[in-house]
């Protein structure tokens, strides 16, 4: 288990990089095309930020490190976009309307019946059920961010066991830690695949098709 999830930092780490990102990110409006020759540089050198002593190889160390170092970012933008947002006030807040610090079943079904979209009251009304975890007919602050740690904890979880699937495919020779070939090889063929035209640059409408063709696939089984 140990081994899984640092490989799953190590993946994270050194793969995650911002303009391969956007490769399994939706496309955004205005989003550049991307030259193979600039992918195999922007990979090289987030390798080499994170090969701390520069010997040519990722280990499960550093990796973590990286990893550390790129949650903490994250982190601190969450913070920011938190703060930009705090305007509106909290989704608890919003729900709790007389501000007695809970929330009653009538005023969840006030908030969906404001938000006049189809099915919506139902939804929020399993929603009520799942987050009432003593049955009492109230939602508490605690009652609420414990549902919101779960959640957190288990989309941490899966996207551990993923990066650490993904480690083993890239681990070619399975000695445990990433070359720079072996990262650069699994990401250059991942561009071929996606550059249908074979013009060497990879466009947003070539990323689209790719993805919808994903999604195709894993439709029809």
């Amino acid at each position: 288990m140990k081994r899984l999830i640092l490989a799953g930092a190590a993946a994270a780490a050194v793969l995650a990089v911002p303009a391969l990102a956007a490769q399994q990110a939706p496309v955004r409006a205005g989003a550049k095309s991307i030259s193979r020759a600039e992918t195999q540089s922007r990979v090289q050198a987030m390798f080499a930020r994170a090969d701390a002593n520069r010997d040519g190889f990722i280990t499960q160390a550093e990796a973590q490190a990286a990893a550390g170092q790129r949650q903490a970012k994250r982190a601190e933008r969450r913070g920011m976009r938190g703060a930009q947002g705090a305007g509106r006030g909290n989704l608890f807040a919003r729900l709790d309307a007389d501000g007695n610090g809970s929330i009653t079943q009538a005023e969840a079904q006030a908030v969906a019946a404001r938000a006049n979209r189809q099915g919506q009251g139902q939804r929020r009304a399993g929603m009520f059920a799942r987050l009432d975890s003593n049955r009492d007919g109230l939602i508490t602050r605690a009652e609420f961010d414990a549902r919101a740690a779960n959640r957190a904890a288990r989309v941490t979880g899966l996207r551990g066991a993923m990066a650490g699937k993904l480690f083993a495919r890239v681990d070619g020779d399975r000695d445990g830690r990433l070359s720079v070939a072996e990262v650069t090889a699994q990401r250059l063929a991942r561009f071929d695949r996606m550059d249908s035209n074979r013009d060497g640059t990879l466009t947003p409408e070539e990323r689209r098709t790719h993805r919808a063709q994903r999604r195709a696939k894993r439709t029809n089984g």
